[in-house]
């Protein structure tokens, strides 16, 4: 498994996963850091050791790194550890190191049921700039429901993207609608009138549908105005 042709590398890790000794632990472990197809096969062959040696605590010693490198810095690393982790088999609870570990799978609607415990891993991403991802984050925290995430959301209206503006729209209205207290269709209505002038026509009817918790009278006030 030290060979340098990556094909005969990735066969030989194979053969030693299905042969499932614990001596070939640390030889697996160290081509896993490596990155790689050779890396993820070894992920899966340790997987495999593990569970013919289910009393050996070797699955944890496994998971442990790289749950913890899901809270990297680097994008690639977080990545590449929710890889590595899906490999060796990790079942995602309902914690943070869950929410983590659905963010950088790209797993939205995962990462929603984790509930509460994922809605600061999902705020933080809505301080990034990548739109897909804002999209997926505010629907997530959406689902969820946690108005502590208004003003995170709310701060998408001004973006350059129009699929993330759209995606701002459509979130604070289903908000407001969980909490559809004057004070807050007022701040609906602050923040969403704007849009319905968009040059998007996507975002237009987006803002125009968020803005129904205003309710029909509400909605009428607003246009005439």
């Amino acid at each position: 498994i030290v060979d340098a042709d990556d094909p005969l590398r990735v066969r030989a890790i194979e053969i030693v996963g299905r042969l499932g000794g614990l001596d070939a632990v640390e030889p697996l472990m160290a081509v896993l850091t490596e990155g790689g197809e050779p890396s993820g096969v070894a992920a899966r062959a340790l997987h495999a050791i593990a569970e013919r040696h289910p009393g050996s605590a070797l699955r944890e010693r496994l998971v442990v790194p790289y749950r913890e490198a899901l809270a990297a810095p680097d994008e690639s690393e977080r990545r590449e550890a929710a890889a590595v982790l899906e490999a060796l088999g990790w079942q995602p609870g309902r914690d943070e190191a869950a929410a983590r570990f659905w963010i950088a799978q790209r797993d939205w609607a995962m990462c929603a049921q984790v509930g509460n415990p994922a809605v600061p891993e999902l705020m933080a991403v809505l301080e990034q700039d990548e739109p897909e991802a804002l999209c997926g984050a505010a629907g997530a925290l959406s689902a969820i429901g946690d108005l502590c995430a208004w003003d995170y959301v709310a701060a998408l209206i001004g973006h350059a993207d129009a699929t993330v503006r759209e995606a701002a729209a459509r979130v604070l209205g289903q908000l407001a609608a969980r909490q559809p207290t004057p004070a807050r269709k007022e701040q609906l209505a602050t923040e969403l009138s704007p849009l319905l002038r968009d040059v998007d026509e996507r975002v237009r009817i987006a803002a125009f549908a968020g803005l129904s918790p205003l309710g029909d009278v509400g909605l009428f006030a607003l246009l005439a105005g």
